[in-house]
């Protein structure tokens, strides 16, 4: 007998509302390539231009270079491919958003391929990793009522010892998901009584399906970005690529279940007896929702030390867009610890100054912090 799951299918638009960088592996080579080095970037007028191997073997292929020109030393090459308008018109770039001061490694936003007709297309991508580790996070946000840390600082190093979620230690014999779910407080259309909390939570995430998050709107430019340290005020420079403001990524999370007729394992409901039967999918939105708020009110006292009430409008809107239904606002990429633990839950701790991040993420100019999205999710 053929079996055919039954579905949630749920379209997901992420907008970028402050420069965001992801990382990634890409789906040809398989490397995580965080960032580009000094020699596999230049600059042209008001574009930055990437050039890798594959770049040159192109354009000797195109006509743009011949066999004598790959004898010639880097530098002398990188400048005849520059010189050649029609030449960078093959290479990926970006447009500047203010002129780069110095020659650096900068963060690069992860990218996918696709391949075409007349070759293969490098897009920016959320890839479907990213996200379903965000739900991961949002799954026990939403069931973390008591989080503390056990911490202490070294300087500037923050070191987090311990966490208790529901006045639960979390420790290698205990993860954070026995922690904080409990099967009878689901409806488990499985037998599940010879599983633990991490089994059940390994089958729900399992049948949880994220597509990868194209770029459909919107252009990349480099940002320069500023590490500032909230002690000193002082700031180290980097690069981001990354999506403009207001950019837009589109993709898909399933969420396969069994009808009750079905008994296979790997297909199963799970739906909350007190929440109008939501599935998990739904649950993690939930707790990011929360979350995301959370870190919110924790980022803005930390930026308010350091530039007033500068920020207040920006914040104003992230506020405004997470009270919106089926839409959130968080925090994606390299934007810091807060979005990557659940510090911003420890009500024991944040009003500690010690507890809280010395150094954050911003854009130079105007001390906006990186990494903020909104995500709006539509059920099909």
């Amino acid at each position: 007998m053929k079996v055919v799951p039954s579905i949630d299918t749920y379209k997901i638009e992420v907008e970028i509302l402050s420069p965001t960088c992801t990382g990634g592996v890409d789906n040809i080579s398989g490397n995580e390539d965080v960032k580009y080095n000094s020699y596999e970037y230049f600059i042209c007028d008001d574009r930055v231009y990437f050039v890798s191997e594959n770049d040159i073997m192109n354009l000797l292929n195109q006509g743009m270079l011949n066999d004598k020109d790959l004898d010639l030393e880097y530098e002398d090459l990188i400048n005849k491919i520059m010189k050649n308008e029609k030449a960078r018109n093959f290479l990926k770039s970006a447009k500047l958003s203010r002129k780069l001061e110095n020659k650096i490694e900068f963060k690069r936003f992860a990218k996918s391929v696709i391949i075409e007709e007349n070759g293969i297309r490098e897009v920016p991508t959320i890839f479907g990793s990213t996200i379903k580790g965000i739900l991961r996070t949002g799954f026990v946000a939403y069931r973390a009522i008591d989080v503390k840390y056990d911490f202490e600082r070294k300087g500037k190093n923050l070191k987090l010892n311990s966490l208790s979620i529901n006045n639960n230690k979390i420790s290698k014999d205990k993860s954070i998901f026995s922690a904080v779910f409990k099967k009878d407080e689901y409806d488990i259309n499985i037998d599940v009584n010879n599983l633990d909390a991490d089994k059940v939570v390994n089958l729900i995430f399992k049948n949880i399906i994220c597509s990868d998050l194209r770029l459909y709107e919107g252009n990349m430019v480099v940002e320069k970005i500023s590490k500032i340290h909230r002690k000193s005020n002082s700031g180290i420079p980097q690069y981001f690529e990354t999506p403009e403001v207001g950019s837009k990524f589109l993709g898909e999370i399933k969420y396969k279940y069994k009808d009750g007729k079905n008994t296979l394992l790997s297909l199963f409901s799970c739906l909350s007896k007190s929440q109008d039967a939501i599935n998990p999918v739904e649950e993690a939105f939930i707790g990011l929702k929360k979350l995301g708020i959370n870190i919110l009110e924790v980022e803005k006292k930390i930026m308010s030390s350091i530039v007033g009430d500068k920020l207040d409008g920006f914040y104003n809107t992230l506020i405004k867009a997470n009270e919106d239904e089926n839409q959130f606002v968080f925090k994606l990429g390299f934007s810091g610890i807060l979005s990557k633990t659940f510090m911003a839950l420890d009500k024991y701790n944040l009003n500690n100054d010690e507890f809280l991040p010395y150094t954050i993420n911003v854009v130079e100019d105007t001390k906006i912090p990186t990494g903020w999205v909104k995500i709006r999710w539509e059920i099909e």
